[in-house]
């Protein structure tokens, strides 16, 4: 049995305990979730057109957003259900942005959105799928600040642009 989890339970619980209020936590979360889902549930239901549904795409992901940030507050039971929920929070957050793009191009413009926006935002979103299913993101979780290291080549800019002249001067090899 690895006693690593047991060990630092109390000082992360006392860590969550002293950076915020619960309340405030849970406050701030769950309504708004649940007020989210509702109102884009019963436009959905009285509208049926694609900005309804991409109104209720925006705010079901908010949801899914709020709940797995909530949870990502609890999570310190163990590093690996903490890693997976940030790297979660990440990948979800994209998403609703992008939904929420969705819907606002189609309420202003009263059209779908146009295929090479598609192609590009899905082109933007490549990496962060990448990132979070092969956990590129989050290298390490410190157990002892009940904190996670982010990889350094992601965050930074600096590390961004190496990234790409990395994945450019790949692709000009698998060419060759």
């Amino acid at each position: 049995m690895n006693l690593e989890h047991f060990v630092n339970i109390q000082y992360c619980y006392d860590f969550l305990m002293n950076q915020i209020p619960v309340e405030l936590l849970m406050y701030s979360h769950i309504p708004t979730a649940l007020a989210s889902l509702l109102f884009s549930g019963f436009i959905l239901y009285k509208v049926r057109s694609r900005a309804s549904v991409m109104l209720f795409a925006t705010c079901s992901s908010f949801a899914v957003w709020s709940i797995a940030d909530l949870g990502s507050w609890f999570a310190f039971f163990g590093s690996g259900s903490t890693m997976f929920l940030w790297s979660l929070l990440d990948l979800v957050g994209v998403l609703m942005f992008f939904f929420a793009y969705y819907f606002l191009y189609i309420f202003i413009f009263n059209n779908k959105l146009p295929n090479w926006q598609r192609y590009i935002i899905f082109i933007g979103m490549i990496p962060v799928i990448l990132y979070t299913l092969l956990g590129i993101h989050l290298p390490l979780y410190d157990a002892n600040s009940c904190a996670a290291t982010e990889n350094e080549l992601v965050t930074k800019p600096r590390g961004g642009v190496r990234l790409a002249r990395a994945a450019i001067k790949k692709s000009k090899e698998v060419k060759k």
